[in-house]
């Protein structure tokens, strides 16, 4: 009986370790360049809000957010996307999303329309935010930007005071 407990107990914690792979048929709308409404594939095609993790892109009223929501439309209409969620964030899945081989967040972030988001990525886009403001894509066309982050905490001062907040 304890090692049957102990198995179920092993199976557990190790799928609790591992992001899901979810199968999703459809993106159906995108608030900005990091928030969408996707569809899923099972029997009772669940309307999902996921959150791309690891970048933060543009939000309502700072320059280039359309362009941002625009790409991130573009890149997932009609293709079948993959999910590796792992976590939430303000009633949203986190996820990677993968359209085909290619992977949106990262796309994004090449692209010149979304921030690396140190704070969530693991430094995963870091490089790739870097050669995106070296090569002047996107965004990053405009000259420095305010992050999304210190939009969205202007009047906190968090970004003036604190250095290791992300910043343009």
């Amino acid at each position: 009986m304890h090692k049957l407990f102990f198995v179920l107990f092993m199976l557990f914690t190790l799928s609790a370790l591992t992001a899901p792979l979810l199968q999703a048929d459809e993106m159906v709308s995108c608030n900005d360049g990091d928030t969408c409404r996707i569809r899923s594939t099972d029997k009772a095609q669940t309307v999902r809000r996921v959150r791309l993790s690891g970048i933060d892109a543009p939000e309502s009223g700072q320059p280039h957010w359309k362009e941002s929501r625009d790409y991130l439309v573009k890149l997932m209409t009609g293709k079948e996307l993959v999910l590796e969620c792992k976590g939430s964030s303000f009633d949203r899945a986190t996820c990677r999303i993968f359209a085909g081989t290619m992977e949106v967040n990262d796309e994004m972030v090449r692209t010149g329309m979304a921030w690396n988001y140190p704070q969530f990525s693991e430094k995963r886009y870091y490089l790739t935010e870097q050669e995106a403001r070296q090569n002047k894509v996107g965004l990053w066309k405009l000259g420095p930007q305010s992050s999304p982050f210190c939009f969205r905490h202007v009047r906190s001062g968090d970004c003036r005071s604190n250095k290791n907040l992300y910043q343009p």
